[in-house]
């Protein structure tokens, strides 16, 4: 490992990562190739809204990590929070599957979306 990627694995290590979760992290960064999220938001029922956010990033041979971090920025829960628990959070890490992913989106759809992948006849995630 060279320099940059032995202080970064460091760092991941301070956090509590292992040797090796820390090293297969930063190898697959090195190939990063794209980031995304997917918010999915619906009303549940009158001043209810319900979904999941669901990020990762593509690290093409290196595999998807997916982003797992706190919400810290909104809804009543975040108002008492202090500027060290806003900045000094952990944000879990972990290597994943697509299918998991489009599992994880899938689960924030509501019920009107069906089990058959499609939104009425707008076509949802597919296979």
């Amino acid at each position: 490992m060279a320099g940059e990627a032995q202080a970064a694995a460091a760092i991941l290590r301070g956090g509590g990562a292992s040797r090796l979760a820390a090293e297969q992290f930063v190898a697959a960064l090195a190939q990063a190739r794209a980031a995304a999220a997917v918010t999915v938001l619906h009303h549940a029922r009158p001043r209810r809204v319900e979904g999941v956010n669901v990020g990762w990033i593509d690290c093409g041979p290196g595999g998807l990590w997916q982003l797992d971090p706190p919400n810290l920025g909104f809804g009543g829960d975040a108002s008492g929070l202090t500027a060290a628990q806003r900045y000094r959070t952990r944000t879990p890490v972990r290597r994943v599957a697509r299918g998991e992913l489009l599992d994880q989106v899938r689960a924030g759809l509501p019920e009107w979306a069906g089990a058959d992948d499609t939104c009425g006849d707008r076509p949802g995630l597919g296979p």
